[in-house]
């Protein structure tokens, strides 16, 4: 063998092989977690489901669209600091990471009236971090309004 055919192997040993495994575990660090949460809100629904509008029409790099009057979908994808590292690193077989590594998160919000109130129900599989700002900005808009049923 000469030098290049080893120096390729070595790379493809380096690089290329730890990337398929780091990507089969479901990236470094990865903080995705499972939501299924429902509350219920003292507020009239045209409030609650403009407000749900407003929230997540205004995030960046989400996608809002809406199913059916009261049901949205937010999708968004992110692309994990490891799969950027590889790609500069592992160029040009590297930006097969960045390709590979992006996830595609996806959450359903349904919005539905009930009685006076409000019911909003959450599912979905997205990143800890976006699940908590969806969370801290809802429970900043109605704290003050969560029926006790």
């Amino acid at each position: 063998m000469d030098s290049s055919t080893l120096i390729f192997l070595a790379f493809l040993a380096a690089v290329v092989a730890p990337t398929l495994w780091v990507i089969a575990k479901g990236g470094v660090g990865n903080a995705v977690t499972d939501v299924a949460d429902e509350i219920v809100f003292d507020v009239q629904y045209a409030e609650v489901d403009a407000a749900m509008a407003d929230l997540l029409g205004t995030a960046r790099r989400v996608q809002l669209r809406m199913v059916l009057p009261g049901t949205y979908t937010v999708t968004y994808k992110r692309t994990p600091g490891w799969a950027i590292v590889v790609a500069i690193f592992g160029f040009p077989v590297g930006l097969l990471a960045l390709f590979l590594g992006t996830v595609r998160y996806q959450l359903v919000l349904s919005v539905t009236p009930e009685g006076g109130a409000t019911r909003v129900r959450v599912v979905g599989r997205v990143h800890r971090k976006f699940a908590e700002a969806i969370g801290k900005a809802l429970w900043a808009r109605f704290a003050g309004s969560i029926a006790s049923r």
